[in-house]
């Protein structure tokens, strides 16, 4: 028989971070049963939301949406999920975000949204999205 073993919560967040990070949803899974708190952020304020979006792991960003991940938390910088999308050029994680109601108006601590950051780095299709929601 397997022997269990408890961590804490701090360290089950950890282990959430690098999961989500690398999209390794079992690991999610695992991290979150083990006490990892959904909304827990990093010293740069990160979540694990944030971090599947900086990343492009579009299945694990709907199970952490799904399991209640706040879609429009921001990093210290004001970065949000969304802007990590544009950011990316991640038109199937930006259009996740929308639907689970992400904030598009959302600014960071330099007033640029969404928006702005898909079409500074040249993401047409990301930033037409974000118009046509705006619509």
């Amino acid at each position: 028989m397997p022997v269990k073993y408890h961590i804490s919560p701090v360290e089950a967040s950890k282990l959430l971070f690098k999961a989500a990070e690398r999209g390794d949803l079992p690991a999610v899974k695992r991290a979150i049963s083990q006490g990892a708190h959904l909304n827990a952020r990093d010293m740069d304020g990160s979540t694990a939301l944030i971090y599947t979006a900086n990343n492009g792991h579009p299945e694990v960003a709907k199970y952490l949406l799904d399991a209640g991940a706040h879609v429009n938390a921001k990093t210290e910088a004001g970065w949000t999920a969304l802007m990590y999308a544009a950011w990316k050029g991640d038109l199937v994680m930006a259009k996740l975000l929308i639907e689970k109601f992400a904030d598009l108006s959302a600014k960071d601590a330099d007033g640029r949204t969404a928006l702005s950051i898909a079409l500074r780095h040249g993401h047409k299709d990301v930033a037409d999205l974000f118009k046509e929601q705006k619509e």
